[in-house]
């Protein structure tokens, strides 16, 4: 996976591995692996390296080769995107931001293509 690609979709995910609604969404990225295919997805964690380690085998999120997780280790994340809250989505394309999303929401919400923005 290339997260320069410009031409796909990217879904920054901000997440906790003990945020239920975190657990649901990265269940629900496996559960509808084909419709994110042709998307990239960046999750991003402040969490304990041990904490994703565990979170990324619990739910099988090695099976989604277009599916990165980083964490985060000098809390900049707060300061790039003005939020701290999980989850928290950011979708671009064409390195454009489309959609922001604060706060939990259906897997629907991170596929449609209108640009909306807020939620805050």
């Amino acid at each position: 996976m290339d997260i320069r690609d410009k031409s796909r979709k990217l879904i920054i995910n901000f997440f906790s591995p003990g945020c239920e609604h975190c657990q649901y969404m990265a269940k629900q990225y496996v559960k509808n692996a084909d419709k994110f295919k042709d998307i990239n997805l960046l999750m991003v964690t402040i969490s304990d390296s041990s904490e994703v380690v565990k979170f990324k085998n619990d739910y099988h999120l090695d099976s989604l080769p277009n599916l990165v997780l980083l964490k985060d280790s000098k809390f900049r994340f707060e300061k790039l995107f003005g939020t701290a809250m999980v989850p928290s989505f950011f979708i671009y394309k064409n390195n454009k931001l489309m959609k922001e999303i604060i706060g939990e929401t259906k897997i629907e919400n991170l596929l449609t293509e209108d640009a909306v923005t807020g939620n805050r």
